[in-house]
C-alpha cells in the first residue's frame, strides 16, 4: 500500500460500515466519481484520513491495479490520494458539449435507432443549460428512418 505510517495507524472506528458505491475502473468521468465517493463517505464520517483509508475499496481493475503501484509512503492524507488520482486520470474528465453536438448528429445506417437515441442522451446530459425544444428539434433533425419519423414527428408535436 502507499500509505504512509501515519495514515496506516489511522484507528477505524468501531462498527464503522463503509458505504456501498460504484467502483471506479479507470474509465468515465473521474471528476463525477470523486463526488459520488465523497457523498457516499460523508453519510459515514467526516474524518479525511478514514476517507484516504476507504479510497482503494472504491477501485477495480486496472486503477485499483494503479494504485496499488504507488510508491510506498507516497500517500499522507485524502488530499494526496486525490492529487495523485485526478493526474492519472486527467483524461476521463467529461467534457462539456454544446448544442451544436446535437446539430451535427445524425442517424445514419447501419446506426441503429437505438444507438442513435444513446448517443443522443449522452449528448444532452453534457450540456449544461438546454432548451427541450431545440433537442427535441435536433433528435428529430437527425433522426434517419423515413415513415417511422414521419409518426414520431406528428406524435410528438
Amino acid at each position: 500500500m502507499p500509505f504512509t505510517a501515519r495514515l496506516n495507524a489511522v484507528p477505524i472506528p468501531m462498527g464503522f460500515i463503509l458505504s456501498q458505491f460504484t467502483q471506479y475502473n479507470g474509465m468515465g468521468d473521474q471528476q463525477k466519481h470523486l463526488k459520488g465517493f465523497l457523498a457516499q463517505m460523508t453519510i459515514t464520517t467526516n474524518d479525511m484520513d478514514i476517507y484516504a483509508n476507504a479510497f482503494p475499496n472504491n477501485l477495480t481493475g486496472v486503477a485499483l491495479d494503479w494504485y496499488m503501484e504507488l510508491p510506498p509512503n507516497s500517500i499522507d492524507s485524502y488530499a494526496h490520494t486525490v492529487d495523485a488520482f485526478i493526474s492519472k486520470y486527467n483524461t476521463s474528465i467529461a467534457k462539456e458539449q454544446d448544442e451544436r453536438a446535437l446539430m451535427d448528429l445524425q442517424q445514419f445506417p447501419p446506426k441503429s435507432l437505438k444507438d442513435f437515441h444513446e448517443q443522443y442522451k449522452v449528448i444532452v446530459n453534457n450540456i449544461p443549460i438546454i432548451d427541450n425544444k431545440i433537442a427535441y428539434m435536433d433528435f428529430y433533425r437527425g433522426f434517419n428512418y423515413g415513415n417511422l419519423k414521419k409518426h414520431w414527428y406528428w406524435k410528438h408535436h
